[in-house]
């Protein structure tokens, strides 16, 4: 059961309406507001995070997409033809993982480099790749990276930094004139999220937390997103949203199984009906 912890304000939206539950891992907030959802992070569980297992290991395993047909990548260029036009750009993927995205923005054409904190995937990112990507911080890798970016992406990686919207105000000059910054985050309007907000209010000391929890998916996030809580927080910061929508993982890249690809086929479709999704997806630049 998790212990009280002390209340605090949205970051969003400055409310008081903020209920926090504490687990071994951190702390979990949830504006009962705006519905921002973010953690703090004992130091020591993000460290000891290491044993990539289940669902997760199949979402980081490059042999679970095919990227040339992947539905997000495909919507993302073509959205950026949409929005910059049919042109080569420089992009920056912050957190490029694997660099499945890397490989397939430069099989498109594009001039693309990567930072990734996390030695482990050295070994799976292309040999073309590689002196492409530094393995450092931000602020220690980005000086070494001549000229700026048209740009920079955040492809699953912004809700797992304790400071995303610190690190934004960091990119933001490598950003050339007119151009946009791309976050796909975990989104808290869907069925998963709702069901967890109704076992809280049923359920606030025994099962809603636990829920909560899972859903969040502590200590490896650090954010579970509002749309109006992810605007607010960029326009606090001078950003200007220009495009978002919220969407879903494939089903394939999660599971192999047949029961659980179908089971959350039908969360997805749920999600559907009440115009809703586990992900969403924003374009904005610096407003100006």
């Amino acid at each position: 059961m998790p212990s009280p912890a002390p209340s605090t304000s949205c970051p969003a939206c400055d409310s008081m309406n903020v209920r926090s539950f504490s687990f071994v891992e951190g702390v979990i907030h949830v504006c009962d507001q705006c519905q921002l959802q973010w953690a703090d992070r004992q130091a020591s569980a993000i460290e000891g995070d290491t044993d990539i297992t289940g669902a997760h290991s199949r979402y980081m395993d490059p042999d679970s997409i095919r990227a040339d047909s992947y539905e997000p990548y495909v919507t993302f260029f073509a959205t950026l033809r949409r929005l910059l036009g049919e042109r080569p750009l420089r992009i920056l993927d912050v957190g490029c993982g694997n660099g499945v995205f890397m490989a397939e923005a430069a099989r498109r054409g594009h001039d693309v480099r990567g930072i990734e904190l996390d030695e482990r995937h050295r070994a799976v990112i292309a040999a073309e790749l590689l002196p492409k990507v530094s393995f450092k911080a931000a602020e220690d890798a980005l000086p070494e990276m001549d000229g700026s970016f048209d740009v920079i992406v955040f492809w699953d990686s912004f809700e797992h930094i304790d400071a995303p919207f610190a690190l934004l105000d960091f990119v933001a000059p490598r950003l050339a004139a007119g151009g946009l910054v791309f976050a796909r985050v975990n989104n808290v309007w869907d069925i998963f999220n709702l069901l967890t907000r109704l076992t809280l209010s049923l359920a606030p000391s025994t099962l809603g937390p636990r829920l909560l929890k899972t859903c969040f998916n502590l200590p490896q996030h650090a954010w579970n997103f509002s749309r109006i809580g992810m605007r607010k927080m960029l326009e606090q910061r001078g950003w200007r949203v220009v495009h978002d929508r919220v969407t879903e993982t494939p089903a394939s890249r999660l599971f192999t199984q047949p029961i659980k690809k179908a089971i959350l086929r039908l969360a997805y479709l749920a999600n559907l009906l009440i115009g809703g999704g586990k992900i969403g997806e924003y374009y904005f630049s610096r407003s100006e």
